[in-house]
């Protein structure tokens, strides 16, 4: 969500937004595919989508499809294997092409070519003191933690306060959606809106696919369900 606030990308979707267990991959197709005609109305033929890998473990994608991936020592699915950018790719145009928009969809995993990239000033300070609270921790004879900065301090926390008891697996942070930074984000994203099916910018928007009104609603619907 960061990166696609700090790119200005046209929409970053995270798997936070979703509540549903299973994602149809239609739906996250449809707000794709939405984002891009709206964005065609608005006369920008260009746009990023950024998506967290997360949205692999939300999406609907049949488990025979997943079987040639590899999986790690817990039986979960490695998410940098599931090339999710070509699943979402051949879903989005197989959407416009029903009215025949010719569109070029080019996906990229950024990976390694991110965390290897330069620090900034902030990364620098940030890990410096991070090192310098874990060494100061090992000196004192602490063990079995990690350092964390919290409001100016250096912070030692026990792994065991890390790892989900029940499942054994490191606990997740997930993005609070009814936060301010989540509504920033998603202000300043280009996607359809539940007023988009109605009032004046529902003609415009058909105007892009040379569809009717009862076509877009039937097809674009489900990405503001």
């Amino acid at each position: 969500l960061g990166i696609g606030k700090a790119a200005g990308a046209t929409i970053t979707l995270i798997p936070e937004e979703f509540p549903e267990n299973k994602v149809p991959v239609s739906k996250v197709a449809a707000i794709l595919a939405g984002s891009i005609v709206k964005r065609l109305a608005m006369d920008r033929d260009h746009g990023v989508a950024v998506m967290a890998e997360g949205l692999v473990e939300k999406l609907d994608i049949r488990e025979e499809d997943l079987g040639q991936y590899d999986r790690d020592e817990m039986g979960r699915m490695r998410l940098s294997e599931i090339h999710l950018g070509e699943i979402l790719k051949a879903a989005v145009r197989k959407i416009l092409d029903r009215w025949n928009l010719k569109i070029t969809v080019v996906d990229k995993d950024i990976g390694y070519e991110l965390r290897a990239a330069d620090p900034i000033p902030f990364d620098v300070e940030y890990t410096r003191n991070l090192g310098y609270g874990a060494i100061r921790f090992l000196l004192s004879g602490g063990s079995g933690s990690t350092i964390a900065a919290y409001l100016g301090h250096l912070t030692p926390v026990p792994f065991e306060d890390l790892v989900d008891p029940e499942t054994g697996k490191a606990k997740i942070r997930p993005v609070d959606i009814n936060s301010a930074t989540y509504e920033v984000a998603r202000k300043y994203m280009i996607r359809l809106e539940p007023q988009d099916f109605q009032g004046n910018n529902l003609p415009s928007l058909c105007d892009v696919l040379k569809a009717r009104p009862e076509e877009f609603r039937e097809v674009f619907a489900p990405a503001v369900s």
